[in-house]
């Protein structure tokens, strides 16, 4: 998954200020959609269609793969609830890492469950050869990238996203797997990560509000975990080895984004895409970056601070808490009942370890507040992830429970706790390179960039504008906004960012601002 920035990239600047979009190099360029639009059949064996072109290359001796039919769906791991499984090692060009790869999946328990293949889009045949050593490999998909018709086609997000959406096609689609497992080729896997995926397949048929299932925990330090068996629910996506279903499949494909500008990750963590549905995922890590080479992680040195599971457990026991009907009222009851504390502004550590063991501790945050909040108690840094309804659930490694509450989307704390929009706020759609100081002063009103917030969402955006291209991710200070400038590659696209803070001076020239106007001038700043 595409989480820190991407210093090998072609670079795409995407919009403007500190945020990016490319500059069209063409005059009377025809504005391009965010939803790929030619035909879905682009994973067959023949050429020329837009999105790539497919080869597929057999490896003797290994077992065909299978197709879906009607099993007995069970919460009994002897039974499980996949019909067809799939898992696909994504490769680009590095045979080492792939040799290492494959090396883990086939020695893997219940890998004979699954159909294993290769996808992988370099053309190497190098790569083809080595999946021969590997037994377990039944098929090695290629993708063929087509010439870019434009900049951003030239890109290594565009490449990886339409490489990932190759993928899934083929085995969902066009193979007809129930389930399909995403590994990328640099991963460590731990030695029950097949049985992590076997174990909780039966919670996305049982409870619409699941998703997906992912090996990896954003906020999976080794000072903030406790339990190997323990698991948790997050309406972030992870990424970093996961599954979805042929059902969701088949939903996404038809909307999957052309220019997903800050990778496709983070499309499936819109609120329009993942619609208010979460993803299962382990307290300790059953999957880890092991390369410093490639183009979606710098380097591997943060990867290296979080827990990484090395043993294995034999189960994962009853994991019915996790259906929404159990977990919800769970979390609410621990936010409830939680000593409310205020961590002291350094030294976090030491305060975790001193956290009792009988009662939770409750923290309140806002978004503008949770990098120090992150630096001092260890977290992950850049942004709240590993949340669940406005709240950060975790462990300390001695077994203290702690509580991140967000304040403006916690609905569990109590009316005194929780910060709310201005009562006499209002809305405001900007003109194209117009600050919304400037928007709300025309009305004799004021911004404020704590008010900004309440405006940073997709659905807010779509009742003041268009979004004809749908929904996006940028980092900006001018977010959230309307791209109208066809000159942008986001154009037509309506941005919002969970990285970057909203200032009501910013302003591009190229995007329409969404504003929130008050009638109080503001005291102070959050940051």
């Amino acid at each position: 998954s595409c989480w820190l920035k991407y210093a090998v990239l072609s670079r795409t600047t995407h919009r403007g200020l500190v945020s990016a979009t490319r500059r069209a190099t063409v005059a009377g360029v025809i504005a391009p959609k965010n939803v790929i639009e030619e035909p879905l059949d682009d994973v067959s064996t023949s050429t020329g269609v837009s999105a790539g072109t497919t080869t597929t290359s057999s490896v003797p001796d290994a077992a065909a793969p299978t197709t879906r039919s009607s099993v007995e769906c069970s919460q009994d791991p002897a039974t499980g609830c996949m019909a067809s499984p799939a898992l696909v090692v994504m490769s680009h060009d590095r045979v080492d890492m792939l040799k290492r790869s494959l090396g883990q999946v086939c020695k893997l328990q219940l890998a004979d469950r699954f159909t294993v293949y290769i996808s992988e889009d370099s053309g190497k045949a190098a790569l083809k050869e080595a999946a021969k050593g590997f037994g377990c490999v039944a098929e090695v998909l290629s993708f063929k990238h087509h010439a870019a018709t434009e900049p951003f086609e030239s890109t290594g997000l565009y490449k990886i996203s339409t490489h990932f959406r190759f993928a899934l096609e083929a085995t969902l689609t066009k193979r007809g797997h129930s389930h399909v497992i995403i590994l990328e080729d640099d991963l460590l896997l731990a030695p029950d990560i097949l049985l992590f995926f076997w174990s909780v397949a039966w919670l996305l048929e049982s409870d619409p509000t699941l998703w997906c299932a992912s090996a990896w925990n954003d906020q999976g330090f080794p000072h903030l975990v406790s339990s190997p068996e323990r698991l948790s629910r997050t309406d972030y996506f992870p990424g970093l080895g996961w599954m979805i279903t042929a059902n969701i499949w088949a939903e996404l494909r038809r909307s999957w984004p052309r220019r997903a500008t800050t990778g496709w990750d983070h499309w499936m963590r819109l609120s329009t895409t993942a619609r208010g549905r979460e993803c299962v995922h382990p307290e300790i890590n059953r999957s880890r970056h092991a390369s410093s080479r490639g183009t979606n992680v710098v380097n591997n040195k943060p990867f290296e601070r979080f827990s990484f599971e090395t043993k294995g457990v034999s189960s994962f026991g009853d994991v019915s808490y996790l259906l929404r009907s159990t977990f919800e009222p769970a979390i609410e009851q621990l936010v409830r009942t939680a000593t409310l504390r205020v961590p002291p502004l350094t030294d976090g550590l030491r305060w975790l370890d001193s956290l009792p063991l009988d009662s939770p501790t409750l923290v309140l945050y806002v978004r503008e507040q949770y990098r120090a909040l992150a630096k001092n108690l260890g977290l992950w840094g850049e942004n709240p992830r590993a949340t669940h309804n406005g709240t950060i659930s975790l462990r300390t490694h001695v077994g203290a429970t702690l509580i991140l509450a967000d304040q403006r989307r916690c609905p569990y704390l109590s009316e005194q706790q929780r910060m709310r929009p201005s009562a006499d706020g209002n809305f405001v759609a900007a003109a194209a390179g117009l600050s919304c100081s400037d928007a709300c002063a025309k009305s004799g009103r004021y911004c404020t960039d704590a008010e900004l917030e309440w405006a940073n969402s997709c659905e807010e955006l779509r009742r003041h504008f268009g979004c004809e291209a749908g929904c996006g991710h940028q980092v900006g200070a001018e977010l959230p906004a309307y791209a109208s400038s066809p000159l942008l590659d986001t154009y037509q696209q309506c941005l919002v960012s969970d990285i970057a803070f909203s200032k009501c001076d910013a302003k591009f020239i190229k995007t329409s601002r969404l504003c929130r106007c008050v009638s109080q001038k503001p005291a102070r700043a959050l940051l």
